[in-house]
């Protein structure tokens, strides 16, 4: 998570506690505090997780990607070797 964003919810997070004590007392201030840092840390963990599963998703195509390009140079190898042998196009 960016420092921005933590600093903006931090910002929100001060004008509604200061919304709720104003309108409900310390008290509740205090209850919903807790209920919005629940609510934050969810929704940090939901973005993390998010972020996580797209860096394996590209890691995944990356792999394949070089994978295929591996399989693919391998075949160009042999295709060589053999035409070394057996002249271009030639079948053993």
């Amino acid at each position: 998570m960016r420092k921005r964003d933590v600093n903006d919810w931090g910002n929100w997070l001060t004008n509604k506690m200061g919304n709720v004590v104003h309108q409900y007392g310390s008290d509740a201030a205090d209850k919903r505090y807790q209920e919005i840092v629940i609510e934050l840390t969810a929704k940090n963990e939901e973005l993390e997780q998010m972020q996580i599963y797209k860096d394996i998703k590209r890691l995944e195509e990356e792999l394949l990607a070089y994978t295929n390009a591996g399989i693919q140079q391998m075949k160009n190898k042999l295709q060589n070797f053999r035409d070394g042998i057996f002249g271009r196009g030639g079948k053993e």
